[in-house]
């Protein structure tokens, strides 16, 4: 999954001012005491923010301590876990492998290439964390050729309170995947089509996958001309929920509801979209050829699943589908972030979308819309030398379709495809999601 430059995008989680560092009972975390109240009181500094805590020992001012969160309802209350100044070794680079070491001891994990460079990588991102997420991540790490990647999902997975399970972190390495998911789709197609006693939920897969292949979700595109044809907001609307929906991205959600109300949807939620789709025909044909393609597949929307995060204040979602456009079939990534409004959805008045594809002849393509009170400012990404020249010549005809459906065109330009923006540097696109800085910066403490 190309997702380009959707780590810049995330970046607006960052601006959320209800982001905080939340810390919870059992949970651990380096940090040291700014000032002292009196002997059972201390102002605790981790990173760049700062709290008042109970103590139940006393401190050294400004010296590195790992704490541990007691229970307490009435106030934040901290333990000295472990002592991270061990003093007479003057070496750095030992003193710090002595001490993880140490640390590692009370943790009760072995110094192994996966634990050692986790609590480096949780003490200099100042990542809390319990004795259970640490061995969770430590038995996934084991099993990564690449510890850094590996590193970043739990980094993901952390701030994001989800669990550190085998599921989680091969969707997030799924979901990192540069090939094409119309070529995956194209391949299980094929592999099914191959069996002889086809069951009736592999002939809905089949069906489904058809679908997808095919031009029914892509009827509101016109590309056959140089004209901009803009299909009203509530056909888009339409759209975007139909292709949601089809994957399964909501399939958990609709489920759970369903069974709230008790009025036995699930079964025609599950014949409906592609996902438990994919899920049943996993448990029936385990012995297909396609299998690890199945596999693949179902941790691919699980991925985006996981990336589609954000809270009661902020949202964003991110899919990818496959989309035909001017005759032309690739993978079209969308994202959503912003704001919600008072219905808890994202604000379409005040919103960030980034679409990503693949055109048959301008290529890899990246427009990054930026909406302020409905008023856009559009920057389309791509390295074809007389896009410009096209797209200023169409600027007055997409003004106008905006203005149809309630916005304004405040500029459009064409920017080349940079390395930066890529991750062309060596390192996965999404990796740089996964590492992106997630401080905790002029927020406040919740516990």
């Amino acid at each position: 999954m190309n997702l380009g430059v959707i780590q810049t995008l995330l970046k607006a989680r960052q601006l959320n001012p209800t982001n905080a560092l939340s810390l919870k009972v059992g949970q651990i975390f380096q940090g040291k005491a700014v000032k002292l109240f009196r002997e059972d009181v201390a102002q605790i500094q981790v990173g760049s923010t700062q709290f008042v805590a109970k103590l139940h020992a006393p401190l050294i001012l400004h010296q590195n301590y790992w704490f541990q969160v007691q229970p307490n309802d009435e106030q934040t209350e901290l333990k000295v876990f472990y002592n991270k100044d061990i003093g007479v070794i003057k070496d750095p680079i030992r003193s710090e492998l002595i001490g993880s070491q140490q640390l590692l001891n009370k943790l009760g994990v072995k110094a192994t290439n996966a634990s050692l460079p986790l609590i480096k990588f949780l003490h200099d991102e100042n990542i809390p964390f319990t004795t259970e997420q640490f061995q969770q991540a430590v038995n996934q790490l084991l099993n990564q050729k690449e510890i850094s990647k590996g590193l970043s999902i739990v980094k993901y997975l952390l701030l994001n309170q989800l669990p550190i399970t085998s599921k989680t972190f091969h969707s997030l390495i799924a979901v990192q995947d540069d090939s094409p998911m119309v070529s995956y789709i194209s391949k299980l197609l094929i592999d099914l089509e191959k069996i002889q006693d086809k069951t009736p939920n592999t002939n809905r897969l089949i069906t489904m996958l058809q679908n997808i292949l095919g031009e029914e979700m892509n009827k509101v595109i016109d590309s056959s001309g140089s004209k901009v044809v803009l299909p009203n907001d509530q056909t888009m609307q339409k759209v975007f929920k139909q292709m949601i929906t089809s994957f399964g991205l909501q399939y958990e959600n609709d489920l759970v509801k369903s069974m709230d109300s008790g009025n036995r949807q699930s079964l025609s939620i599950q014949y409906e979209t592609l996902k438990p789709l994919l899920m049943t025909a996993l448990s029936e044909l385990n012995y297909l050829p396609g299998k690890e393609t199945l596999e693949h597949l179902i941790n691919r929307i699980t991925g985006q699943q996981l990336l589609s995060r954000g809270d009661s204040d902020f949202g964003h979602l991110i899919f990818q589908i496959p989309f035909q456009l001017g005759g032309k079939l690739s993978d079209l990534t969308i994202q959503f972030s912003g704001k919600k409004n008072k219905d808890k959805e994202i604000d379409p008045n005040y919103c960030q979308l980034f679409f990503q594809l693949e055109l048959g002849t301008l290529r890899e393509t990246m427009i990054d819309v930026k909406i302020q009170n409905r008023i856009l400012s559009i920057t389309i990404y791509n390295n074809h030398r007389l896009l410009d020249k096209l797209v200023q010549g169409m600027k007055f005809s997409l003004a106008e379709g905006l203005e149809k459906v309630g916005y304004k065109l405040s500029s459009i330009k064409v920017s080349e495809i940079s390395e930066k923006l890529t991750g062309t540097e060596g390192i996965s696109p999404t990796s740089k999601i996964l590492r992106r800085n997630d401080g905790y910066t002029g927020v406040d403490i919740k516990i």
